[in-house]
Order: structure tokens, then sequence, then C-alpha cells
């Protein structure tokens, strides 16, 4: 097990941390308020809180699935709707005689040639074969296709924007529609970040950092993208939506959370309820994703056709090649950098003389003056982030110089990148940390990457 506080790893037969004393089993229950106005769950029955927007018990969403504005979708198997098909049949049959008309007329002289071809708002210069609208492609003659993705966002997107090559160093994921019975689900928007092939340093110097960094030697990787947030409650809720995913700690049905100032294992406490049941993600959509095990990582990331970075890529997305201590330098941590144990906290390491804004996890990206030297943010603090790695006290000291995928064997996987109640040599790049690959913590999430940026 790892000590919640300094993240040292003891044997699974040790109770208490020999760095900080801390417990390192130890579990509270929440209990069940039966005093409370209740709903029914329309899934196991169960009578809940009325102001939870998900079961405690079985996890079933409390909120109608349907979007408020449903957009219209192919249901496989079931015909297309075909009202009002006659009208435009007539339609089209009174528009085609009218341009037969004055086709003839023309053909006869009696229509100045400068009518034909003017065009109702044409704007000079543009061509007049142009499309005003993309082709359905691949479709039955009865179906209709599904709206474009980018009729989702609030903004409608320009033809520009639809149809612009990707930038060199953004990659946006493209958008795939699912059809369902009830409702049409948009698969995750995830910007990632393109890695150029090349060396880097990793690891750090003798007398800097812990063992398991040492020696610091040279990387070579190929290139490759990364995820330039952690992943969100909002993205990974549709992947749940979806595949009715049950993560690690809703099987357990208890996970590691941050109560009474304290980490306890505590009774249903999940992604969804992240200090227990009484508890929700309400407004914080936008935040990472927290208490997901490993396992859950990599079942996110194969769900949205990724996978986990390997701990090497991690480090040179949030480093870059030269070795600095942080994503934005060597300067010392600012509240303007980094969500790590500042004022807003009250550890016995807290930095009382930094606030950075949040006591908790932040909304993912909230400090771009700490990006790192490839567009990453969030690289440092926030939450922990999973790698595919095993961890190896001494793999750094027998590694390959080229493409480094840890340890073929294990019974920890690596985590990076320190998390909001982290001391600040938590929140260094080249810092490790492990856990069992089905623990799950209140302040652990993670990103993807991609061989090709998908």
């Amino acid at each position: 097990m790892k000590c919640p506080i300094c993240h040292q790893v003891h044997p699974d037969d040790v109770l208490f941390c020999t760095v900080t004393g801390k417990s390192l089993a130890g579990e509270i229950s929440a209990g069940r308020a039966t005093d409370r106005p209740s709903k029914t769950c329309p899934n196991c029955g169960t009578r809940v809180p009325v102001e939870l927007d998900f079961c405690v018990y079985c996890g079933s969403s409390l909120k109608s699935k349907v979007p408020e504005k449903i957009q219209e979708a192919v249901i496989p198997g079931k015909p297309a709707k075909r009202e009002g098909v006659e009208s435009k049949l007539l339609i089209t049959i009174f528009l085609c005689s009218i341009a037969l008309i004055f086709g003839g007329l023309y053909l006869a002289g009696i229509f100045p040639a400068r009518i034909v071809g003017s065009s109702l708002n044409h704007t000079p210069g543009a061509s007049m074969d142009a499309p005003t609208s993309q082709p359905s492609v691949g479709l039955e003659n009865d179906e209709t296709p599904l709206s474009d993705p980018a009729s989702m966002n609030q903004t409608p997107a320009t033809a520009e924007a639809v149809t612009a090559a990707p930038d060199d160093n953004f990659v946006a994921i493209s958008t795939e529609m699912i059809a369902t019975e009830t409702e049409v689900i948009v698969s995750p928007v995830t910007e990632m970040m393109f890695i150029p092939a090349g060396v880097f340093l990793m690891g750090s110097p003798e007398g800097v950092g812990d063992k398991d960094e040492l020696p610091q030697h040279t990387v070579y990787l190929d290139s490759f993208f990364i995820d330039k947030t952690e992943v969100t409650n909002a993205i990974f809720e549709q992947f749940v939506i979806e595949t009715n995913y049950q993560t690690d700690a809703e099987k357990s049905g208890k996970s590691y959370a941050f109560v009474n100032n304290d980490w306890y294992l505590v009774s249903g406490a999940d992604w969804r309820h992240p200090f227990g049941p009484s508890s929700d993600i309400s407004g914080l959509d936008d935040h990472p994703v927290i208490h997901v095990s490993w396992n859950d990582a990599v079942a996110y990331c194969e769900w949205a056709g990724k996978r986990l970075p390997t701990e090497a890529e991690w480090e040179k997305a949030a480093r870059g090649t030269a070795g600095t201590t942080y994503p934005w330098g060597n300067d010392p941590p600012a509240g303007n950098l980094v969500n790590y144990a500042d004022s807003n906290t009250n550890f016995d390491w807290s930095v009382r003389s930094v606030n950075d804004g949040y006591k908790y996890t932040a909304p993912v990206g909230s400090y771009p003056d700490g990006a790192s030297p490839y567009g990453l943010l969030d690289a440092a603090g926030n939450v922990w982030e999973w790698v595919a790695d095993w961890y190896g006290k001494e793999y750094y000291s027998q590694s390959p110089e080229s493409n480094p995928q840890g340890p073929t064997t294990g019974t920890i996987r690596v985590m990076r990148g320190g998390a909001w109640d982290d001391l600040i040599s938590g929140i260094r790049s080249s810092y490790r940390a492990a856990y069992a690959q089905t623990n799950t913590n209140g302040d652990t999430g993670f990103r993807c990457a991609s061989s090709e940026g998908n």
C-alpha cells in the first residue's frame, strides 16, 4: 500500500506509514439518511434523497437522459420518417416546370442573357458551383442523415472551421455520432498535443529528487499525441452512459476520500460521489474525473480510441527536452501556475503564502501560465495521472534508450504529476508515485495518448 500523504510504497501487511505514521487502512461508513425528503430510483426502487442526481446504491441516473434539444437520428432497423414527402415532390415538380418555361423563353430570345445565372445574395467572385451543404455519404434510400456534429455546439461552425486542415501542433479529435432509441450521444472532442520525435532528459541528476528518479538519462521517443488536459467528469460520463461501465470503486463500494480533514476509505465514495454517498459532482463537469483506477483509465482510453501514455511519454510532454523541474520551467510554484497544497488547504506542508484559488480540484486548464513547452495543461498538480507502465524502482538503470515501455511485470502502476493535496516535491515533473492498479483515490485521474492522434 502507498501512504496517501508522502506516497511511500509499503508492503500490504504494513498498517502504518513508516515516514508519516499515517494509517494505511481504515474505513468510515457514510450513513443513509432516512429523515430527509426522498425519491425512488427507477432502476432498483431504493429511496434516495431528492437532491441527488444519481442513485447512491445502484448508480443509475435520476435525471432524464434525453437532451433538451433532441436531434433526429437513424435507429438501426427502424424505418426513417417520411412525413411530408408528397408535398416536397409536388414542390419539386412545380419548380422544374418553371425552370423549363424560363429556359424556353431564353432560347427564344425573349429574356436577356444577364438574367440567367444571376444569384440571390451571391458574393462577387465566389463560385456558383460551390455546394451550400455537405452531401450525405453512404446512406440507404430510406435513411435520414445524422445531424452534423458541429450543429451540437451553441455557436454554429463556419464552413472554414469544418473543412480546414488541423494545425501542425494541435489536433482536434473528430466527433462520432452514436444513435440510441432515446438520445443522440456525441463521443468526446478532446484536443490533443503533438509531441515530435526526438530525445529528452528523463529523471533527475544526482543529489536531486528520489532514488527511483536516478540516473538521469537520455531517452529517444517516436512522435505521439497526448491530451491537452485531464479527462473531465462530463466526458467520462459520456463513456459510462454509452458502455454502462462500472468503475472499480463502484464495484467495491468504497474508495479513499478526503473527509473530516483526512484520508479515509469511505463506503459509497466513487467518481459520482467524491466525498461519499451524500455528495455529487453537480457543477463539476469541467473538473477532472477522480476515484478512477488504472483499469478504469485503460477502459476509457480504449473507448475513445486511444491509450494511456507511457511513463517516458508523459514526462517528455510534461517538461520538454531540457529536464526542467516543473512544466513551466524552474521557477517555484505560484498561484497562477498550479493547483497544489496552498493556503486553501490545511496540511502540515501547505504553503500558506500561495493561493491557487481552489481547495480541491480545479477545472481543467485553469492555469495556462503553467503550460508545458508542448502546451500540456495541469501536468503538475490538480490530480495524479495514471500512466501505462508497471513501477520498477531500479528501472531507470536498465531501461532501453529508445521508446521504453516500463518493466514487463510488476505489482503496482506508475502515477505522475502530483495533485491538489501535494507538497512542492510531489509536483516535480520527474517525481514518481505508484499504486495497485485497482486502487482509487479522490486525487487521482488520467489523460490519454495516441500514436496517431486519432
